[in-house]
């Protein structure tokens, strides 16, 4: 019972756009255990079952009146958007797609945001924005789109005070990802033998723990609840490591903790129109972030006994 002249502290509520993917899948269970109130908001509720308790759920219609509905409801102190559509190449029937997930629900999200006062906003961008490390040119359309929503968020911050910032992501790994990256597929071989077409394995990755990316959008959260902790412009912030791996160092990294030789066959698949070589390192990472999880710690506990 709270003592007379104490204030019950009201626990932050956020709203988790984006929540049954991996990522955001592991956001709303670390907010939880962080002790925030957790929203998500999502097309379906029933396609991540392991994090189904863990939030309330608003299901999105492809309208504006459902993600209007969510922030009236969830009345969200942070919202976290981590909803996307992804493709590396993409055909002309995939346009629409791409529009819908990738602008118009972000854009719904941002009108309603103003219209409930909601006023924080963590963007989830994308390194493949930055091909080369250029401040702008995106490597495929998805990544082109991810760079519109990004001017039309200034727009909400210039007129009508939206207190915002971008997390750019790299490649992500951890327990329970059923994306098939290219980590996911060498283990995979390791296990069964068997064989997998590769292109000629040169370009060069970033990779992070999930774990270490949630704790980066928590820190992103605790700024923005901070009084003058944003300026007004939208700032953006990046996980980076000291070191890379190319595909091929990927592979022998993999080959060493499994203790065989994997059917790789190199210059067998074509590559993508434009693939990048070298991961960008453009922006900082938040303050006070600090990358806790090494690959080789999280492929020596699926191969401990190699």
């Amino acid at each position: 019972m709270t003592k007379f002249g104490e204030l019950k502290k009201k626990p932050q509520t956020a709203l988790v756009t984006g929540a049954t993917g991996f990522i955001g899948g592991h956001l709303v269970r670390h907010l939880r255990k962080l002790g925030w109130e957790v929203h998500a908001l999502a097309r379906c509720t029933s396609s991540n079952p392991d994090i189904a308790n863990s939030a309330t759920w608003h299901k999105y219609l492809g309208d504006y009146e459902s993600v209007s509905l969510a922030i009236a409801v969830s009345q969200p102190d942070v919202v976290f958007h981590l909803a996307s559509h992804f493709l590396t190449e993409h055909r002309p029937e995939e346009v629409e797609r791409l529009v819908d997930s990738n602008l118009r629900f972000g854009m719904y999200l941002l009108e309603a945001m103003r219209q409930q006062n909601a006023q924080r906003l963590i963007n989830t961008g994308s390194c493949w924005q930055h091909y080369d490390g250029a401040d702008y040119d995106p490597v495929n359309l998805y990544a082109a789109t991810k760079q519109a929503f990004e001017a039309i968020v200034d727009y909400y911050i210039n007129v009508h005070n939206l207190k915002a910032c971008d997390l750019k992501l790299h490649d992500t790994f951890g327990p329970g990802d059923n994306r098939k990256k290219i980590l996911d597929h060498l283990i995979e071989i390791a296990r069964t033998g068997a064989t997998l077409e590769m292109s000629t394995g040169y370009q060069r990755l970033i990779l992070l723990h999930v774990d270490d990316v949630t704790e980066a959008y928590v820190l992103l959260a605790n700024m923005l609840l901070l009084d003058n902790s944003i300026e007004s412009k939208r700032k953006s912030y990046a996980l980076t490591t000291a070191e890379d791996f190319s595909i091929r160092d990927l592979v022998r990294e993999v080959e060493n903790h499994a203790k065989q030789k994997l059917n790789v066959k190199w210059g067998t698949r074509r590559s993508s129109v434009r693939l990048m070589l070298s991961p960008p390192r453009n922006f900082p990472p938040p303050p006070g972030w600090a990358q806790c999880h090494r690959l080789s710690d999280y492929l020596y506990k699926l191969f401990p006994d190699k």
